[in-house]
């Protein structure tokens, strides 16, 4: 359990492999004055809509199922290729996002992915692990498998994939 996941904690290496960073670290720490501004605020933005009315302190509580949100937030981010929320804030301010998402009505305020370049296998996972019922969000380890199944035909790793079209184009020259 991170607790914290976002996409800022998600670096890549020099072997183009995730490490995930900000792990653990709030057990290390005790929480000083908390200044409640507009990182603060956009901070919450990944955090799922079970523990934001609990959440003062970023990651605490955390839990799995949080993580899973966090996680379908992120790919959101990679989708839209902007910041989470990133249709609703170019009209709405952040605190009246996190009112929607607190809300949990029904329908659930989620991010916006219509109309944008994105499979359908990946729509429908983003959609699940953002559902507003914990236990109805996969775990990472059904998550993991979707996504293999959505890369299949792809390389495993970055890198040989760039070899296999450098290849290709030199083929084609």
């Amino acid at each position: 359990v991170h607790g914290k996941l976002r996409s800022c904690n998600c670096l890549i290496d020099g072997r183009f492999v995730l490490k995930i960073s900000d792990f653990g670290l709030q057990t290390l720490t005790t929480p000083s004055e908390l200044v409640k501004d507009n990182v603060y605020f956009t901070k919450l933005l990944w955090v799922a809509p079970e523990l934001l009315l609990e959440t003062t302190v970023l990651g605490n509580p955390a839990t799995q199922k949080g993580d899973v949100y966090s996680f379908s937030i992120i790919l959101e981010e990679i989708v839209v290729r902007g910041g989470p929320f990133d249709v609703a804030r170019q009209t709405m301010a952040i605190q009246d996002i996190l009112q929607l998402i607190k809300a949990r009505e029904t329908p659930a305020f989620r991010p916006d992915i219509s109309g944008r370049d994105c499979p359908d296998d990946l729509s429908e996972l983003m959609i699940r692990c953002w559902a507003d019922i914990p236990e109805e969000r996969p775990t990472f380890e059904v998550i993991r498998g979707i996504i293999r199944r959505i890369m299949k035909g792809y390389c495993e790793n970055l890198m040989d994939d760039l070899l296999r079209r450098m290849e290709q184009y030199a083929n084609n020259l």
